[in-house]
């Protein structure tokens, strides 16, 4: 029988199908979530990633004890017009004086003991899963980390905590992806300010090299944390 023959699907058929599907999702891993994946994802393949993420969801059994929201009084303070980088940065320098870090870079051990987890669970890779999400669970938070780089991986953590801290959401899943939206920016900002302060940045030069040469640094610091995230789909 010649392919000809068969009946066509209408593209509008195709797109209810889709919108019917991505309903159930919403259903499942939050609308907020699914929005943010979506803006990363192209329609043809977004039910392909988002099975993906259900599978690679399956194995978390542990949650972390997430900082309070009350880090959340740094960003009251902002005005409303704040840029979410400016928003991020500002929740990660609260974090990091609840914590009482002062400037110090974090280390996976420190974030493992800080979210009272084991240190395992912030070193598996689930290169399988099509980007590094978050799963609620109560008040903590289970995390799947895709990338095996140990300083992208790290990133992805802070990034997520970040999320958690900056956005009061019930979604059960919390992505971290590759899309410009503001939530996006924001986690990115976190998560570079919190690693690494731009601060202790430039107090590693002072009396070594000029202003400008610091400003420099955190200038291609922030660069490289964007540029982390480039392939994050891919």
């Amino acid at each position: 029988r010649d392919l000809h023959s068969f009946p066509t699907r209408r593209s509008s058929d195709l797109d209810d199908e889709l919108i019917s599907s991505l309903s159930k999702w919403s259903t499942k891993f939050g609308k907020q979530a699914l929005e943010e994946i979506s803006a990363s994802t192209d329609k043809a393949h977004i039910t392909a990633i988002l099975e993906d993420a259900k599978a690679a969801a399956q194995g978390v059994k542990s949650f972390a004890e997430m900082p309070g929201r009350n880090e959340m009084s740094a960003l009251m303070s902002l005005p409303i017009d704040t840029a979410p980088w400016q928003q991020g940065q500002a929740a990660a320098y609260a974090l990091r004086e609840k914590w009482q870090l002062d400037s110090q870079p974090i280390s996976d051990e420190m974030l493992a003991e800080r979210l009272n987890i084991s240190l395992n669970k912030l070193l598996d890779v689930k290169e399988k899963a099509p980007f590094s999400f978050a799963l609620r669970g109560g008040t903590g938070l289970g995390f799947v980390l895709n990338r095996p780089h140990s300083h992208s991986r790290r990133f992805d953590t802070a990034r997520l905590i970040g999320d958690h801290i900056g956005f009061d959401l019930n979604d059960p899943l919390r992505p971290a992806t590759g899309a410009m939206t503001n939530r996006q920016k924001f986690q990115r900002a976190f998560a570079a300010e919190f690693l690494c302060p731009s601060e202790m940045i430039r107090e590693r030069f002072k009396g070594k090299l000029d202003q400008g040469r610091a400003g420099d640094t955190v200038a291609e610091r922030d660069r490289k944390s964007t540029r982390l995230n480039s392939s994050h789909l891919g």
